[in-house]
């Protein structure tokens, strides 16, 4: 992370790292959730290397694509999949939306995407934007998992902040 005094002259934190700040982190940031596992699956050996989509959502009632790169072994090795969140996702993960109106449900039954929106939901323990620290939203955690810029999920009211995600639903 940049620091108070750090000028934009350099990008790399080790090049200079006197212009660069410590991240520290709180009671509800990353840890090991200890989640159970939702689904799993095999690589045949027809799913080639390169970016793919995959639909997680057998079991559940919601459509959930996931991002995923797959890479054959080497000698033998087993191939591994990563999950790669799409560039919105990552950037903008749980960035609360004060531009969010209930008009929006009206478009996410027409473009057919996820139907709720966390602007409607408040809850008593963790509060919509606000953390136990009095910060806004930035990191996951078990409490607050990234689930609002995933693919079909409608954040924001115009669909050109989507592009990215769009585009690698259409390419792969």
């Amino acid at each position: 992370m940049t620091g108070a005094n750090w000028d934009g002259s350099e990008m790399c934190w080790r090049h200079l790292p006197q212009q660069y700040g410590a991240i520290h982190f709180h009671e509800d940031d990353i840890y090991d959730f200890e989640w159970e596992t939702d689904f799993s699956f095999w690589c045949l050996k027809i799913f080639g290397p390169g970016f793919t989509v995959f639909d997680s959502s057998r079991k559940v009632s919601m459509t959930r694509f996931l991002c995923l790169s797959v890479r054959r072994g080497i000698n033998g090795l087993p191939v591994y999949v990563y999950w790669c969140r799409p560039f919105s996702y990552t950037v903008y993960g749980n960035h609360a939306r004060p531009d969010y109106e209930p008009s929006w449900l009206d478009r996410n039954e027409a473009w057919n995407a996820y139907p709720w929106n966390p602007a409607e939901y408040h809850t008593t323990d963790v509060p919509p934007t606000i953390f136990t620290r009095s910060k806004g939203i930035c990191h996951a955690s078990h409490r607050r998992p990234l689930f609002n810029l995933r693919p079909g999920y409608l954040t924001f009211g115009a669909n050109a902040c989507s592009d990215c995600v769009i585009f690698r639903l259409t390419v792969t």
